[in-house]
């Protein structure tokens, strides 16, 4: 629980200073829920592969697009790659199960999505000789250049690469101490020519929201003729190469925004309207309505609030609330990652 309140309170640092993504130029990071989010257990906000798509149409066809994330469907996630331009997008996921393959980005839920739109005009090339330890020396030289937020993307041939596919989480959150309980790492060592892409967040207010492990160069990939990737904690370049680097302009962050209103209170009969004014998904919101000594009245959980969503809650009472204070609260229990906790609950005398 405290470290999903932690994260709100990153998120609202990060969104003071930032504008919403948008096609007057300028490379935008557009992302739903946040990596720090899920490793928390904040695993009942997703978005899907249809709202991303819906958001492309606004930038230049032509801009190169990159995605990393994770998916996520009963407690199982594996990790998102993504390549290609605003027009041709090509998207995938990693599988955790056998064959442990990647596959192109479906149906699957997504339980966090950066997506990176790059303005051609803001690259930065930076070489990288042979032999070095990729992201060690991408952090270098753009810490030397003073960027602490920026895309990736590099291509070539690596000696060495050390990569995973996360397979689990819950409720309660990662425990990072103990990785081989929710990712399965992979080490290759021979030849092969791979694509990396990511997001660079040196900014210690935007590192746990972006990145993980304390290392603020988070880089997905995949194999360039293989069928296997994911997260990318090591490489090792066989050959000189240069990296493309776009420094980010914009920046729009989104989670859940629920919302509650009442409409109707009596001993007879509690009618209130569930909102979730956010653009994320969110599955298993508790509505209750809790009297003076904690007893309640309602307690119910919603299946699915859509973005900008909403549903009415239609019930009797299960105690006398009529002439009794009575607090009305959506996720009463803090389970979401909510931008707006204000509009949470409502504390209401009965008449």
């Amino acid at each position: 629980m405290k470290k999903l309140i932690l994260i709100v309170v990153l998120l609202w640092a990060l969104c003071w200073g930032s504008s919403a993504a948008q096609a007057a130029g300028g490379t935008s990071l557009i992302a739903y829920n946040s990596i720090g989010g899920i490793l928390a257990g904040n695993i009942w906000e997703y978005s899907t592969l249809d709202v991303l798509l819906h958001r492309l149409p606004q930038f230049p066809p032509q801009n190169p697009i990159f995605l990393i994330g994770t998916s996520l469907e009963n407690y199982r996630i594996g990790e998102l790659v993504g390549f290609g331009t605003v027009a041709r997008p090509e998207f995938y996921w990693c599988n955790p199960e056998y064959p442990y393959d990647s596959r192109y980005l479906t149906k699957q839920k997504l339980g966090v999505a950066a997506m990176l739109i790059c303005d051609p005009e803001d690259r930065i090339d930076l070489e990288i000789p042979a032999g070095v330890n990729l992201h060690q020396e991408i952090i270098r030289q753009l810490q030397e250049r003073r960027i602490d937020l920026a895309a990736v993307y590099v291509e070539g041939t690596f000696q060495e690469v050390t990569y995973s596919i996360a397979f689990h989480v819950d409720k309660k959150g990662i425990n990072l101490k103990e990785l081989s309980s929710f990712t399965n790492v992979y080490q290759e060592t021979e030849l092969f020519d791979w694509r990396l892409a990511g997001v660079l967040a040196s900014d210690p207010k935007l590192s746990p929201l972006l990145t993980y492990g304390g290392v603020p160069l988070h880089l997905h990939g995949m194999q360039m003729q293989g069928k296997i990737g994911g997260h990318v904690g090591k490489a090792i370049p066989a050959e000189k190469l240069v990296a493309a680097a776009y420094p980010i302009h914009q920046t729009e962050l989104n989670v859940a925004d629920l919302a509650l209103e009442v409409l109707v209170a009596n001993n007879r009969r509690i009618v209130l309207k569930a909102s979730n004014k956010g653009l994320v998904f969110c599955e298993h919101v508790k509505v209750t309505a809790a009297l003076p000594d904690g007893k309640l009245a309602l307690s119910t959980r919603l299946a699915t609030l859509e973005p900008m969503g909403s549903e009415f809650i239609d019930l009797k009472p299960t105690a006398e609330i009529q002439g009794k204070q009575v607090t009305f609260s959506i996720d009463p229990q803090d389970e979401f990652v909510d931008s707006n906790k204000a509009n949470n609950k409502v504390v209401l005398t009965v008449p």
